[in-house]
């Protein structure tokens, strides 16, 4: 074979594979982009004051069944759950207020 041809062949197979790189460079930076505006968004949500209420509730419900099962572990968590929910509920509200 000629060394001018193998020289071109070798030059073209670089160009095709800097394409190929530039290619997955390109879709996975988009990718990445596109995961940090939906994590941002999805940060940025506030939660509203019916997700502590929402907390609250299934925490009665956890102490209701701590009472049926008689398991004390389940009552703490359920108590904990409570008093987060209401401090949180607190806060968010006072924050709310001009």
């Amino acid at each position: 074979m000629n060394k001018a041809y193998m020289n071109r062949s070798l030059h073209q197979k670089v160009k095709d594979t800097e394409n190929q790189v530039k290619d997955k460079i390109y879709y996975t930076s988009t990718k990445v982009k596109k995961a940090a505006s939906q994590a941002q968004s999805f940060v940025r949500k506030k939660p509203s004051t019916v997700d502590h209420y929402v907390s609250i509730t299934i925490a009665l419900l956890l102490i209701t069944a701590s009472y049926v099962t008689a398991a004390k572990w389940m009552f703490w968590v359920g108590t904990i759950s409570i008093v987060c929910s209401m401090i949180l509920l607190i806060i968010s509200k006072k924050k709310a207020r001009p």
